[in-house]
Formats: structure tokens, sequence, C-alpha cells
């Protein structure tokens, strides 16, 4: 028996499970790369912030870094302490150095907008800690003076 052109679209062929698994990954893979680079920034100014002295963090961060990371790193801090430097980093961000006990290492602050500070007075930033290398370092900062 002969079928006519209508009813031989109507039978489905059997699909390939590698291509639509394949499909599924894809789609899915896709999204994930949306959802993540396309989703908004956290904003400091309105997250609750742990408050820490410089020297307190950056001595947690020399003693036991694993143990501070745990309890620091990706969230937002109020560090306290003394500007030891101002400068402006390669991508033109005002970048705060507080002093700590270490006469070379500190707690480094790119600001999220230039603001008017002086050396060696007291502030107070807030920030995201992002870890620890030589120095503690914040990002998306801004001062809470």
């Amino acid at each position: 028996m002969r079928l006519s052109i209508i009813q031989h679209s109507i039978i489905m062929k059997p699909v390939n499970p590698f291509l639509l698994l394949g499909s599924i990954v894809l789609a899915f893979a896709g999204f994930s790369a949306w959802y993540i680079f396309l989703k908004p920034g956290r904003d400091i100014g309105q997250e609750t912030a742990l408050m820490v002295k410089a020297g307190d963090i950056y001595n947690a961060y020399l003693s036991n870094e694993k143990s501070a990371n745990l309890f620091y790193l990706d969230k937002a801090v109020i560090v306290s302490g003394k500007i030891a430097e101002i400068k402006t980093n390669q991508q033109g961000q005002q970048v705060i150095i507080l002093e700590t006990e270490d006469p070379i290492f500190g707690i480094v602050c790119t600001m999220a907008q230039p603001v008017t500070v002086t050396k060696g007075k007291d502030v107070s930033i807030k920030g995201f800690c992002t870890g620890y290398t030589t120095d503690v370092v914040l990002r998306d900062c801004i001062n809470e003076n």
C-alpha cells in the first residue's frame, strides 16, 4: 500500500537519543551562561557588613588564610584604619591602601567611585572582600564616613 505525502509526513521517525541529550545539554548551558553573565551585580550599599579593623583582618589572613576565607571571602566588610596611600589603578579606578602593622602590605580598597580623602586620616571603607595575595583585597568599595 502506498502512503500519500500527508500520511507519510505524519509518521514519525525515532529520535536519536544522543541528539536529544545533546540538545538538552546545549540549551541548559546556554541558559546558564545567559543567567550568569546578565544577572545584576551586588550593591555594596545594600549589603549588611561585618565591621573589622584593618590590622585585625590582615592578621587573620596572615595567620590562617583558609580560616579567614571562610569568615571574610565574598562578604561585605567595613574596614577601619589609617590611609597609607591613595593611587589610581590601570583601569582608572581610585585605590586606597589602609595601614597595617606590616610596613609593606595592607588593605587594598578599589573604590566604586572616587572619593575625597587625605593620606594619614582615619577612614571606614565598605567593600567586598576578594581574598589575600600579599595584601587583603576589597572591591566595589564606598566610603562609610
